[in-house]
């Protein structure tokens, strides 16, 4: 693949966790105190439909790719080993079920920069201090 795209670095991004069923918009959740959801506003179980699905199919990636591909899961950011986040200090983590709000993008950012910026100074031939 890497060859086909010819690129040296190839980074494959899986999906979001996303919101807990029946809730579209983890705004909506919070916007809205007396729906019967309110409970699952701040966090979502993992082991709960659709999240584990997504948590699957980011498994088989992960092992699917070639052992040269960098595999980043938005999990590793967004959830513990129970649950995932919709909201943390107030600050939504989704403006909708699956696609990350500013806030979340920057959770996820942050945590995969090391390994980024590991991989282009390897890329580059600097070492790594």
């Amino acid at each position: 693949l890497k060859k086909r795209l010819k690129v040296k670095d190839l980074f494959v991004i899986g999906s979001v966790p996303g919101t807990a069923a029946g809730i579209s918009s983890v705004l909506d959740c919070v916007s809205r105190p007396w729906l019967s959801f309110k409970s699952s506003c701040e966090k979502s179980l993992i082991q709960d439909q659709p999240l584990a699905e997504r948590a699957q199919i980011n498994r088989l990636l992960d092992l699917k790719l070639p052992h040269d591909a960098t595999f980043l899961n938005p999990f590793d950011a967004l959830c513990t080993t129970d649950t995932c986040n919709m909201l943390i200090d107030g600050n939504p983590v989704y403006s909708d079920a699956t696609h990350l709000t500013k806030f979340g993008s920057i959770l996820v950012t942050n945590k995969f920069r090391e390994r980024l910026l590991a991989a282009a100074r390897l890329a580059k031939g600097d070492q790594i201090e």
